[in-house]
């Protein structure tokens, strides 16, 4: 089930914390995040991705968190349990973490390097958008 605001192709307006939509030209999902939102909604809306009828075999992620204050430990604990969870659906995905500051950033290493021992697979921070879009077509 998708997020009450969000489809497959574009992100109604709504006061949700975690919104998502498939970029069809560059073939990625943008998964923006903001505070506060509760680990089931982070939850639902990757489930949600990991079912739209978009979904290509290599998954590709830009997760906008520049509307964020840094994750807690446990909650990269939750992410990386999704992704052992979900490796299947999962193998050979990229996700570009677009962040605004260190403290997100070191954050976004400490899941970069939590959800690669768990599956096959790439979590990358960027401070910079077009940065981060680019890696994501490579």
């Amino acid at each position: 089930m998708q997020p009450a605001c969000a489809d497959s192709h574009a992100v109604r307006r709504c006061n949700v914390p975690i919104t998502w939509r498939f970029e069809p030209e560059h073939e990625y999902f943008v998964f923006s995040v903001t505070d506060p939102y509760t680990m089931a909604e982070w939850r639902d809306a990757m489930t949600a991705i990991l079912v739209a009828p978009v979904t290509r075999t290599r998954i590709a992620l830009l997760v906008d968190r520049r509307d964020t204050q840094p994750i807690t430990a446990d909650a990269v604990d939750q992410m990386a349990l999704f992704f052992s969870r979900h490796g299947p659906e999962l193998t050979g995905y990229r996700a570009a973490v677009l962040v605004n500051n260190d403290a997100v950033f070191g954050m976004a290493r400490m899941t970069q390097l939590r959800a690669e021992l768990r599956m096959n697979g790439v979590i990358r921070p960027f401070r910079n958008h077009d940065e981060a879009v680019a890696w994501l077509a490579e």
